[in-house]
């Protein structure tokens, strides 16, 4: 690959610079067609859409379009999954989707944030720092190592975020030691994100200058790659905004990585904003412009590529991740950072099943009924995950097992009550073949998933092929339902079969 500016775009399921309707934003594709020309190198960024395992055919419908008509001739993917500080779990049905994507659009690495993106499965608010402790980068070293030999493509492992004041943080070494010691040691490429390691420096005080000391700590015979995404300073926090205008300390500090990078290949302007017609704000234009003008300078410099020194490691082995316990347990403390962890939960809409709010707005007011303190409701999520239904809970179940949320909630604020069966059933519906655990008291069908309550007057909870079923239904046809044949059935019974609930064969 030959040297040059990069554009990385983040492309997520919902807003106006990722994916509508299935397709990549037509104000994303105006901005290429603007701006396109500039750029030697592509990343795009895969997100999750849903709880299954990834689907590449949902990916493959908005990239195949968008990618065939961008000329940008290099190609990279940027992963949100593999979880690089995550705990030993199989990685296999994330690895084997990236993998296709690598052959699909001939990627030629892979990149990702060192970080746990989400805790036995639960996903976090922003990707949270590595370990900083020697068996946390004795772990971590070796989960790279692995999910590197098993892609088609390398891994390029990314310095992660520490944006402040809300970073998890489990150790005392120095981000930028532990960083090199994970790199070194699994014997892998990285990533040097300008905004990233701003916020470390940041977060450990320093100012000024300072920032932008320590480099020769980092792994910088490793790095192929340099980040610049907007950065932004307001209240004693440096936030990675990620809005395209970036300052000024970030542009120097890529300056002095290209010049003390020796095999960087690509730097690389991260996901901008831009209006409708595809054009950025001026301060993102002027930007871009700086970024390019330094990136101009160091193409026109004699390149310099060295061989990585390899480190001489002690043998990898899989260890416990006792801080994947500390992180879990974050989720119900009184801190900034847990009360962003519980937030999302309430925020977050499933893809065809909505929030946690829209499927319990009864079972929710009557909590705030009965805790009228209670007005943002992190008490009442707090209590949920402090409790047996709240520890079952995984939201990315294909990788550890566990519940879904609208489950597991359900379990806990008014297990087997009317929103909780309809809950289950709606989710069971756009999820016909679970990687979760099926909600109690649910029956496979011929075409999909039911249950039936027993109470006064029984009503029916099912998926039927696609379809949502739910009403009070006779006591004949619970009958049929639980296998008995009264006389007289017969008509009842075709149309169970009809629509799915029972086999012709019975």
């Amino acid at each position: 690959m030959k040297r040059g500016l990069g554009v990385g775009m983040d492309l997520p399921w919902r807003g106006p610079y990722g994916i509508v309707d299935g397709r990549v934003s037509a104000r994303t594709q105006q901005f290429f067609q603007r701006h396109g020309h500039r750029f030697s190198t592509l990343f795009v960024s895969w997100q999750p859409n849903g709880k299954g395992v990834p689907d590449l055919a949902d990916l493959t419908a908005a990239w195949d379009p968008f990618l065939a008509q961008v000329n940008i001739p290099n190609r990279t993917l940027h992963q949100t999954a593999l979880n690089l500080a995550g705990g030993n779990y199989d990685r296999t049905a994330i690895i084997d989707v990236t993998n296709r994507l690598i052959d699909r659009y001939q990627m030629q690495w892979v990149n990702e944030d060192l970080g746990s993106w989400s805790v036995n499965g639960r996903p976090l608010p922003y990707p949270q720092p590595p370990p900083l402790t020697p068996s946390g980068v004795a772990h971590c070293a070796d989960v790279c190592a692995r999910v590197d030999g098993a892609l088609n493509a390398p891994l390029v492992v990314e310095f992660p975020g520490f944006e402040t004041p809300s970073p998890w943080l489990f150790g005392e070494l120095d981000a930028y030691d532990a960083f090199k010691r994970i790199v070194d040691s699994a014997n892998v490429l990285c990533t040097l994100d300008t905004g990233h390691l701003l916020t470390w420096r940041w977060l450990q005080g320093h100012r000024g200058a300072a920032l932008l000391e320590g480099l020769d700590r980092l792994p910088l015979d490793r790095c192929i790659e340099v980040h610049c995404s907007g950065t932004i300073q307001t209240n004693g926090r440096l936030i990675d905004a990620h809005h395209g205008v970036l300052v000024d300390a970030q542009l120097e500090l890529a300056s002095r990585l290209m010049a003390r990078c020796p095999n960087l290949r690509v730097v690389t302007y991260e996901d901008p904003k831009y209006n409708d017609e595809g054009e950025l704000p001026l301060a993102a234009q002027e930007s871009l412009d700086q970024l390019s003008a330094r990136v101009d300078q160091w193409m026109a410099q004699p390149e310099q590529s060295t061989v990585p020194t390899v480190a001489v490691p002690s043998p990898l082995a899989q260890t416990d991740a006792p801080w994947e316990d500390e992180l879990q347990s974050a989720f119900i403390r009184d801190t900034a950072f847990g009360r962003r962890c519980r937030a999302q939960i309430l925020s977050r809409t499933a893809r065809g099943i909505g929030k946690l709010t829209d499927l319990y707005p009864n079972a929710i007011a009557d909590w705030k009924t009965k805790h009228p303190k209670d007005v943002k409701l992190d008490g009442l999520l707090v209590a949920f995950l402090a409790s047996a239904a709240g520890e079952t809970w995984s939201e990315f179940a294909w990788a550890v097992g566990g519940r879904c949320i609208e489950d597991a909630f359900g379990r806990f604020l008014s297990p087997g009550s009317a929103e909780h069966l309809h809950a289950c059933a709606r989710v069971l519906t756009v999820y016909p073949n679970p990687p979760f655990q099926i909600p109690d008291g649910f029956r496979p069908a011929p075409l999909g998933w039911f249950t039936v309550t027993d109470l006064d007057e029984p009503h029916l909870y099912a998926s039927l092929g696609g379809r949502l079923v739910c009403g009070a239904i006779t006591p004949l046809l619970v009958h049929l339902l639980n296998g008995q044949r009264p006389e007289g059935s017969e008509p009842a019974l075709a149309k169970l079969t009809q629509l799915g609930l029972l086999s012709a064969a019975l």
